[in-house]
């Protein structure tokens, strides 16, 4: 790529991350938790034990924190969810799955899709 082609995909890159970060509210950050635990209750493949309430409570929270921290960026042509330490992790959990969980197909859609939402 030129240079005058990473300037234009830089600039791309840039106001992508001005709307995302404009769209990225409070009313927002709750439809991301709220999507994520409506996806873990209804869509997520989980095995049955007897502790299951307790890990879904202990997911939710984790999900409110995720919801509080998360920002979208537009790199190299696609859309990223960053965020750090404790929601970091569960970023990880939802991509690759727990040992009582199955992975999402798409997580950083699913969180675009409920800040868009």
């Amino acid at each position: 790529m030129n240079e005058l082609g990473r300037l234009m995909t830089a600039e791309l890159e840039n106001q992508f991350d001005s709307v995302f970060s404009k769209a990225v509210n409070d009313v927002a950050r709750k439809n991301v938790a709220e999507a994520l635990f409506d996806w873990l209750l209804r869509v997520a493949h989980k095995k049955n034990s007897a502790d299951l309430p307790q890990k879904l409570e202990q997911m939710r929270k984790r999900f409110d924190e995720l919801a509080n921290s998360f920002e979208l960026h537009y790199q190299l042509g696609k859309l990223v969810v960053r965020t750090s330490g404790e929601a970091e992790t569960t970023l990880r959990m939802l991509e690759r799955g727990t040992d009582w969980f199955d992975p999402a197909n798409d997580v950083t859609g699913l969180i675009a899709g409920a800040v868009l939402d």
